[in-house]
């Protein structure tokens, strides 16, 4: 009984506490009474009942540690100021001890004592505040109190009794502003019960002022405030009344004086019947006998107003919400003079005057603005429920139908010929009522009638949905343009009009009907709200509404009116506002269309002039492009910044030329070259590019500057002389008569030797690797050795707002990373004194990473802004990245991190555990694992399975803690960060997630994700090894998770992180549409896989052929190629951790990446393109709940339960690459 007291007053249920404490302390257990007592004395306080604080706290044991706080709280609501002093100072020296003890201990667990000081400090400020005739001390008081409260922990319940104190010396009613927020807090933390006695208190709060004004000195308040308090009373005695009555108040007089109100409320009489039948909230007796409803009808703060519509609404009575809020809408526009038919009548007639120099008037206009707001967001969810009701009412109508077809069939085998006809035409009878019903369900009229709860819920969508009718879209617009019009500098006002303007356009743009006239009604005014909503907002970040700007500004790039809206709109919008969006305008800086091409061009140039160090980087990576539109464009603006800094960009083209020069040595560049060209025998439509590149690997050897391009070049040099003559030979001749055995012959003397000894001699040890773990940069580049005290900034470091941390110096040693692709890491010293690491990639494209880290600083921030994640400090861990080239690139690294792989082979070394004990397991039963039916697979996966406990992960943390407590934290982090972006990941289809991408931070415990090459759920979609799973949820990684594992903090974790996903969609979308439709990151996603004509099967039979003959001709022990050992066992003479950390790859996706076209035709990447709209669309399903069907929208719970599942599958594990270590 306890526990379950204690939850609900955690919960602050009171009305289920009441019950239960008048049975306790009716009855003759003086023990549960004791026990009780406690609770009693907490919840009655905070509900305001003294006397009873008062009984339960005489029922306490002396040694309870509130007592004398609570008898200090008493005394000091019965204005017993001196006595409650005593009691306060009596408090103090009570808890002094258990607070000296709490100073070592973590913030969570000292954070309640803490608290529990801070009351006793505000309760003597609140004694001051009532003793003190000082206006200005009490000023400073409930400034002070204010700044507490908004910057503390936002904690439901503590917020409540900080109120409770703060009322003491400030009445509720005259801290409004306070109690909004808490209720709104407490509301959109799901605990309305608390929110609806908040609502309460503050209500009758505000009766009992209007009452003690009308019963006291007239002289002591403003005449405003009597006249308020004098028509309060009145409207009150009338609302009495007609309660009692069982009827609608006929004529109800306006507090302000005006008839609106007795206007509007007489021409709602149903509504008012069918509230005093229904209310839930407000009881007869409440508030000196008028309900909740008719006390918002009666208050006149629309404050209060717009926070209980809001509130009537979270409790899913949307008819009744919305008809309260047109009726304070109409009564409020009435007031200031507002007609949303004719909205620049107010702004220039002479209510904007009065407007301005009333304060009530502009503060009715700033709710106004808010209620015509939400009305707005309102109708958009009626709008999208209606939709949904309606394909549900179609596939029942269809289902009945086909059930009705099924059974006479059956019937119709098993009857009479005169039965037959006579059940054929009940058939026929029955398929058309279901048909009209389903009609009748799309055109609006209410097909659902049920006494529950939900049942009520569609009801009301469908009659407000009637109501509304086909103008429901214009609704929406109007209401947003009023709401614009009433508070000309409200962001979210213009940035919800903009985002309706835009999906208006999206409706068009799905039949290909985007005439001029859908450009000025939507597109025009969609590109001035942006560019308003970006010039208001105050917050960090504008990324959304700087996207979405670029995208309705490309996609109609060619009318001259869109391009006109974008100058306009660019004049207004800060400059470091664009910083956030470099690489999607770079993306599109060889547009076609001449006027967007060249005030692009003018924006990158402005741009530069004043942020030179955040551009320039990029400027060079499209200035490197095979694409010469773009590497002109690039190359213009570089011109132009190089009048003004030339130092500055030869220094950037200099470092940034060494670097991609250091990611990869001749060796590895040929080894991948080579790799490319064998598969390329197979793939007739590769192979041009493949020679391609190999004319400029040849180019580059002629001339050779490092040391290890000397040194291959002395190796090999002779020999690919040699095999470049015949590929020479064969690009001269012409393309109808080229000689492809030119090329055979040129693989099997010359290019074939070298691929192998490049692959297992010593030197090619040493780009494994195994020998050679540095790599000197007087070796590899002078150049970067001689660079000191340069004028260029640190890579990924530059702030606008902070002071700028140039180069200093580079490491001389880059380390060489034991991965498959060996990246370097690297180590700049900066002018602050501090190294910065860094992991540099070659072969790989990191501008795709680079577009993820934007997502995920969206998804960081929005974290950060929802009182429930920020309080459980849930966050994305973020890393600057730096494209250098189309192939190369920068990453910032972590210091003091370790990939999961390595924290567990570490573990098992040091146990003397075989690192890879499952597949060592595996080999005794199977030596051809990946080639086992799914079915033996699985046996031998489950075998395995039980053989092994998984928990090498979880005991290595355990071992690497310095204490239990640490420990503890670390786990926390560790389960928190695997939640966030697991859901993350999910949302951006991230696949690959072996264990080498998985590292952890060994001092905080918290996961930080590398490598985002594969999204959109690519991975997903291979034809070999498919990954079925939405995230990484192996044992190793769940085991060190709780005693529960999954149930928990991850699942509650999980659980927040995807409502908060959800609940910001739309900020989502803008950014993976963004990342979707770019041309130079998404290019391989979006194509079809090429399909090979007749005469190009028999091409390809004809290189493969060849091809035998080449390998049969290769030396004997010569290792084959990474491609040529695909759906084979391991590669020998090869890194074991190449092996077991990574998904086997789709060939053809990692050749059609490696030759992206990035001249393709800016249409590609429009909107009409069919598979990066199923990309869009799969990501949106997701966001609302959609991905497991689409007629059926899960709630949040029921989503990360079904992923969890999906992600913990065996069957869905089983069929994974060995590589990807499903049993880790």
């Amino acid at each position: 009984m306890s526990d379950k007291i204690r939850r609900m007053f955690e919960s602050s249920d009171w009305d289920a506490l009441i019950p239960i404490y008048k049975h306790i302390w009716e009855g003759d257990d003086r023990q549960m009474q004791e026990a009780s007592a406690h609770v009693g004395m907490c919840f009655t306080w905070a509900m305001g009942d003294l006397e009873l604080t008062e009984n339960f706290m005489n029922r306490l044991p002396e040694d309870c540690k509130d007592k004398h706080l609570f008898t200090a709280l008493l005394h000091a609501h019965r204005d017993q100021f001196s006595e409650a002093t005593k009691f306060i100072q009596l408090a103090r020296e009570e808890m002094q001890s258990s607070l000296i003890s709490h100073i070592s201990e973590p913030y969570s667990r000292g954070y309640q004592q803490v608290f529990r000081c801070q009351m006793l400090t505000e309760l003597e400020e609140a004694i001051a505040f009532r003793t003190t005739a000082n206006d200005e001390r009490r000023a400073v008081i409930a400034k002070t109190w204010k700044q507490r409260f908004l910057s503390g922990k936002r904690d439901v319940g503590m917020w409540l009794k900080l109120m409770r104190l703060h009322s003491i010396a400030i009445r509720p009613i005259h801290d409004i502003d306070t109690w909004i927020k808490f209720i709104n807090t407490s509301r959109s933390s799901g605990q309305l019960t608390v929110a609806r006695n908040a609502i309460f208190q503050l209500l009758q709060d505000e009766a009992n002022y209007f009452q003690e004004v009308v019963t006291g000195d007239p002289n002591a308040v403003s005449p405003l405030v009597l006249s308020q308090a004098k028509n309060y009373t009145y409207l009150k005695a009338v609302a009495i009344e007609q309660q009692e009555q069982q009827a609608p108040m006929d004529v109800v007089p306006t507090i302000f004086g005006s008839g609106s109100m007795a206007e509007s409320l007489s021409t709602s009489v149903a509504w008012e019947s069918r509230l005093y039948r229904n209310d839930k909230y407000g009881k007869p007796d409440a508030l000196n006998g008028v309900s909740l409803d008719n006390a918002i009808c009666l208050t006149v703060q629309p404050a209060l107003v717009y926070m209980y519509v809001k509130f009537k609404w979270s409790m899913n009575e949307y008819r009744d919400a919305f008809e309260m809020m047109e009726l304070f809408v109409k009564t409020y526009s009435e007031r200031i003079g507002f007609d949303k038919e004719n909205p620049t009548s107010y702004v220039n007639g002479p209510e904007a005057i009065r407007f301005s120099s009333s304060s009530e008037e502009s503060k009715t206009a700033y709710y106004l603005s808010r209620l015509y707001c939400k009305k707005a967001e309102w109708l958009i969810k009626v709008q999208q429920d209606a939709a949904h009701l309606a394909q549900k009412a179609r596939e029942k109508a269809k289902w009945r139908s086909s059930n009705a077809a099924c059974l006479n069939h059956v019937a119709y085998k098993a009857s009479s010929p005169r039965r037959r006809g006579r059940r054929a035409a009940a058939a026929r009878v029955n398929t058309i009522f279901a048909n009209r019903r389903a009609q009748s369900t799309v055109s609006g009229s209410p097909s659902i009638a049920s006494s529950d709860s939900d049942d009520q819920m569609n009801t009301d969508i469908e009659f407000l949905s009637k109501k509304q009718g086909n103008r429901i879209s214009e609704s929406i617009l109007e209401s947003y343009r009023a709401a614009t019009i009433l508070d000309n500098k409200w962001y979210k006002a213009w940035h919800s009009l903009a985002l309706q303007h835009y999906f208006e356009t999206k409706k068009y743009e799905k039949h290909s009907r985007v005439t001029s006239d859908i450009i000025e009604k939507y597109v025009v005014p969609a590109i001035h709200g942006f560019s308003r909503a970006i010039q208001l907002f105050k917050e960090d970040t504008t990324l959304q509404d700087t996207l979405r700007l670029l995208t309705v500004w490309f996609n109609y790039s060619q009318h001259d009116s869109v391009v006109q809206a974008v100058i306009e709109g660019i004049k207004f919008i800060p400059l470091p506002t664009w910083l956030q969006v470099i690489p999607q305008i770079l993306a599109r800086i060889h547009i076609k269309s001449e006027g967007t091409s060249r005030l692009i061009k003018q924006l990158l140039a402005e741009l530069g002039k004043v942020h030179p160090h955040a551009i320039l980087f990029s400027l060079y990576v499209a200035q490197r492009s095979d694409n010469l539109d773009r590497s002109k464009a690039a190359g213009e603006v570089l011109a132009d910044l190089y009048i003004l800094y030339p130092k500055l960009v030869n220094e950037t083209g200099v470092v940034s030329q060494d670097l991609i020069r250091m990611s990869m040595l001749p060796c590895e560049m040929w080894h991948e070259t080579l790799s490319d060209l064998e598969a390329c025998l197979y793939l007739p439509t590769n192979l041009e590019e493949a020679i391609k590149t190999l004319r400029v690997l040849h180019s580059q050897l002629r001339n050779a500057q490092t040391l290890p391009e000397l040194r291959f070049v002395h190796r090999f040099g002779k020999e690919l002389a040699a095999a470049e003559v015949y590929l020479e030979n064969y690009i001269t001749s012409a393309p109808m008569f080229r000689d492809e055995s030119l090329l055979y012959t040129a693989w099997n003397l010359h290019y074939g030797p070298v691929f192998a000894r490049n692959k297992s001699d010593s030197f090619t040890e040493q780009r494994m690797g195994l020998k050679a773990k540095t790599l000197l940069l007087e070796e590899c580049t002078l150049t970067l050795m001689r660079c000191n005290n340069m004028s260029l900034a640190v890579p990924g470091t530059y702030d606008p707002a902070s002071e700028i941390v140039l180069i200093g110096s580079f490491h001389r040693e880059a380390a060489i990373r034991k991965t498959k692709k060996r990246p370097r890491h690297i180590r700049i010293k900066g002018s602050d004194g501090h190294d910065y690491p860094f992991i540099l990639k070659g072969n790989e494209d990191m501008r795709q990473d680079e577009r993820a880290m934007q997502l995920f600083g969206l998804i960081k921030l929005l974290l950060s802004r929802d009182t429930e994640t920020a309080r459980r400090s849930l966050t994305i861990e973020q890393f600057p990245v730096i494209p250098l080239s189309s192939s190369c690139g920068l990453a910032g690294f972590y210091p003091n991190c370790k990939d999961l792989h390595d924290i567990i082979c570490d573990y098992r070394a040091a146990n003397g555990i075989e690192p890879y004990y499952e597949i060592e397991l595996a080999k005794l039963y199977s030596k051809d694992w990946e080639l086992l039916p799914f079915m033996e697979k699985s046996k031998l996966f489950t075998m395995i399975w039980n053989k092994t406990s998984g928990d090498d992960l979880k005991c290595a943390l355990w071992y690497t803690a310095p204490s239990a407590e640490e420990w503890l934290i670390r786990r926390t982090n560790y389960t928190r960060s695997t939640a966030v972006m697991s859901m993350a990941g999910y949302i951006l289809g991230l696949g690959d997630r072996h264990l080498a991408n998985m590292m952890m931070h060994v001092r905080t415990g918290k996961l930080v994700h590398i490598d985002f090459g594969d999204c959109f759920e690519i991975a997903a979609q291979r034809e070999k090894y498919p990954e079925k799973i939405p995230f990484r949820l192996t044992r190793m990684i769940t085991n060190a998770m709780e005693l529960g594992t999954i149930e928990g903090t991850f699942k509650f974790s999980a659980h927040h992180t995807m409502r908060v996903l959800r609940a910001n969609q739309e900020s989502l979308m803008a950014v993976l549409e963004a990342f979707v439709f770019d041309p130079l990151v998404s290019w391989y996603y979006i194509q079809e896989s090429p399909k090979l004509s007749e005469p190009e099967v028999v091409i390809a039979s004809h290189r493969r052929t060849n091809s035998s003959t080449v390998r049969s001709t290769t030396p004997i022990g010569t290792p084959p190629s990474y491609y040529a050992m695909l759906g084979q066992g391991y590669m020998p003479n090869t890194n074991m951790k190449d092996i077991m950390c990574g998904s086997r790859p789709d060939e053809s996706n990692r050749l059609k990446a490696r030759i992206k076209d990035e001249g393709a035709d800016d249409g590609s990447w429009q909107f009409g393109n069919p598979k990066a709209s199923k990309i869009v669309s799969r990501i949106r399903d997701k966001l609302v709940g959609a991905d497991f069907g689409p007629h059926r929208h899960l709630d949040v719970a029921e989503q990360v339960k079904k992923l969890v599942e999906q992600a913990t599958a065996r069957e869905n594990l089983v069929g994974l690459y060995v590589g990807w270590m499903p049993l880790w």
